[in-house]
């Protein structure tokens, strides 16, 4: 396959993932994870495995909803793993209180290539937020 060709795959799993974050669908999210994945947030500890992954979007989508436009910064092949950095300005909305506060995310993605079924998987992920690059809208 080209590498083109890969890119272009790996990056529409990337486009899912923040399209079923955007949605709060848990069900496609576990989907794009391989079993044995990892999550390591910002400021909280890291977890694996996919029941885990699955209660943490669970919660999650139950307190906040995410607003923002992904751009995707490098996407890097090397063989069967692929390296996708991505940043997003986005606001989180809380649906507690509904206050929306601005917050600018960075994220890279570790993927795989099933063997089994030729598709990429998300193996690990790891976001942060960086206070320095929020754009106050005001």
């Amino acid at each position: 396959m080209k590498i083109e060709e890969t890119k272009s795959l790996v990056k529409q799993v990337v486009e899912n993932y923040f399209k079923y974050l955007k949605e709060g669908n848990t069900t496609e999210i576990i989907k794009l994870y391989a079993e044995n994945a990892e999550v390591i947030p910002h400021g909280s500890p890291s977890y694996g495995g996919k029941n885990n992954i699955e209660q943490s979007y669970e919660r999650g989508f139950k307190s906040i909803k995410l607003h923002g436009d992904v751009s995707f910064k490098s996407v890097d092949i090397f063989d069967d793993v692929t390296i996708v950095r991505c940043e997003e300005p986005a606001q989180i909305e809380s649906l507690k209180n509904e206050t929306i506060v601005n917050a600018y995310f960075r994220e890279l993605f570790v993927l795989v290539k099933n063997m089994n079924t030729g598709n990429w998987e998300i193996f690990k992920y790891m976001f942060s937020q960086n206070p320095n690059q929020v754009k106050n809208n005001d």
